[in-house]
């Protein structure tokens, strides 16, 4: 089942209140159950309330959001000028949420049970549920919102939540992007997006302009006046998740200001409206078709209790639904890591998150981290493209020719199996050797363990196949954005006892029939490694330089045609990092 959410928000402002006006006549004209989430200057609005009386009926619920909260009554309470509920001192989001949970509890007579923000920490979420036990479901971030968005919103855009799902989940105690493994690292409130967001755009571009939002794609000019064949493609893309997952959720967050002809990104009000109008009836004919179903925030809260618990991973097949083209991107995540693969690299792994550190993402001035609150990669293909690469893939040689699985563009099919893992694989590849030919499959299977187990099958070679070497590569770097910090610490290794430490050095040590490669990163408290499932002939350590500083992991095996060569690429927590 395809789960749509309809999300508004009060603000204060007289043309903010009008277009959310127009939105909510809209839901109630097609019997839509909405989300209206209030700000603190509206909650305290006599005329705000005023209209959200007027306007909600019996399906729509009622929650807060913390954002657009600056105002002279916020000034004079709090005494801060921060614009950034993520970014408030502790002592200030408690008295704010005290505030505001009283005030909606004095104007509704009940506590809320939903609520949202742009960043919400998990010292913040885990607060909330502690002294507001009512709050079941939160909009917790947007994702990949980082340097991207930061560089396109002119350098005043604070909002750094790279890393976490994409996907509804349950957040761990210790980072909110992090999903929790079971019910006691859990806060139990579900985690929800601010925002669904292209996932072929999420790697390489702005995915804040393509998103489930019809303003965005105003802004993004990919839209013909109001018609936008794009944003009905990319809801039918979350519905075919859903058959993948057994579920999917698609959150249509427009806050009222993207309704209101003062808006600064919006060119003709008209068109921005009836293309909301569009959507919306769209989300009706859905459901009238058994397609979908339209729920409020708590009501998918609910339904997502009762089918996923805490450690599920999720997976997205996302092909290319801007340019309708051939390209395709794989996405896993689980409680030990996010990963991302990209099809038009041969199935590289180009980016990949590994949770198993557990790193402090708490935010404000009390923190570490302060504001920057991306949970760090360790390869990222966006941030480390070019002669600083990072990826994993693997390579082909006979001794005189090389290919790179990178080297051929590619689609998959992906399957649930029987055990609740999913296998996704590539087309067959033919590559030229040479003279000779061969045709490789590449496999990846991912589930809620740890590992993810690589499965290479060369399918046919015309050559000597005794002369065949295929190379497991792991490219690696951590960091939060594109410029290199220091990596030195890193610990190089090879099962059972090489160790090369990081040095810029650009030295390599090479060891015979390893049963694993990997590095122990302290940075990220986590050490990474890819495991020799099936025996390997040579292990290479690679130290990196100044002008390539990432280190490089090699596992070399023998292969024979229609045998599986299996690597299971394993992150674990360091003991001491």
């Amino acid at each position: 089942m395809l789960y749509t959410n309809v999300i508004h928000r009060v603000d204060a402002r007289a043309d903010s209140r009008a277009a959310m006006a127009f939105q909510w006549r809209e839901a109630r004209r097609l019997a839509l159950p909405t989300t209206t989430l209030l700000t603190y200057p509206a909650l305290f609005m006599d005329e705000a309330i005023a209209d959200v009386d007027q306007l909600r009926g019996d399906t729509d619920e009622l929650g807060l959001h913390f954002h657009n909260f600056q105002s002279p009554r916020f000034l004079e309470r709090f005494g801060t000028r921060e614009s950034a509920f993520w970014l408030l001192p502790r002592e200030v989001r408690r008295a704010f949420l005290d505030e505001m949970m009283t005030a909606f509890e004095r104007r509704f007579g009940h506590l809320p049970k939903s609520i949202g923000g742009y960043i919400i920490d998990a010292w913040t979420l885990a607060h909330i549920k502690e002294t507001y036990p009512s709050v079941e479901v939160a909009i917790t971030s947007c994702f990949e919102e980082g340097v991207k968005m930061f560089y396109g919103n002119n350098r005043n855009w604070f909002l750094f939540s790279d890393g976490g799902p994409w996907n509804p989940y349950f957040p761990a105690k210790a980072n909110a992007l992090i999903p929790a493994a079971d019910a006691e690292e859990a806060i139990d409130i579900v985690a929800v997006p601010h925002l669904n967001r292209d996932m072929i755009m999420a790697l390489n571009s702005r995915d804040d302009l393509f998103a489930s939002h019809p303003g965005n794609l105003f802004r993004a000019r990919i839209n013909e006046g109001a018609a936008c064949p794009y944003l009905f493609r990319f809801i039918d893309a979350w519905e075919r998740q859903a058959a993948l997952n057994g579920w999917s959720y698609l959150n249509i967050f427009v806050s009222s200001p993207w309704m209101s002809p003062a808006h600064w990104a919006i060119g003709n009000i008209d068109d921005a409206r009836a293309l909301y109008r569009r959507m919306l009836e769209d989300l009706k004919e859905r459901e009238e078709r058994g397609a979908n179903s339209n729920t409020t925030m708590v009501e998918f809260g609910a339904a997502f209790r009762a089918r996923v618990k805490p450690g599920d991973a999720t997976v997205c097949h996302w092909k290319d639904e801007i340019k309708q083209a051939k390209r395709e991107v794989v996405w896993v995540a689980n409680s030990h890591h996010r990963a991302a693969f990209d099809m038009n690299r041969g199935g590289a792994l180009v980016d990949f998150r590994p949770y198993a550190g557990r790193l402090d993402g708490n935010l404000g001035p009390e923190c570490p981290a302060l504001w920057n609150g991306n949970y760090p990669f360790l390869i990222s293909t966006e941030h480390c493209g070019g002669h600083w690469n990072t990826a994993q893939f693997a390579s082909v040689s006979d001794g005189s020719h090389t290919f790179s699985t990178t080297d051929r563009r590619t689609r998959a099919t992906v399957e649930k199996t029987e055990n609740g893992a999913w296998i996704f694989r590539t087309e067959p590849l033919r590559f030229n050797l040479g003279a000779h030919s061969l045709v490789l499959q590449s496999a990846w299977e991912v589930s809620a363990q740890t590992g993810i187990s690589i499965r290479r099958t060369v399918l046919e070679y015309s050559g000597d196949p005794t002369a065949l070497r295929l190379t497991e590569t792991f490219f690696g770097r951590p960091g939060t954005h594109e410029y290199p910090g220091d990596l030195r610490g890193i610990t190089l290794w090879a099962d059972p006892n090489t160790r090369l430490p990081f040095g810029y050095s650009s030295k390599e040590a090479t060891v015979d029939s390893p049963r694993a490669v990997g590095a122990d990163v302290g940075s990220l408290g986590v050490s990474v490694s890819m495991e020799a499932v099936t025996p390997a002939l040579r292990g290479v350590l690679g130290d990196g330089w100044l002008f390539k500083p990432c280190f490089r992991l090699d596992l070399t095996h023998a292969p024979e045609p229609g045998k599986d060569v299996v690597t299971c690429l394993t992150t674990r927590p360091l003991k001491n990092p």
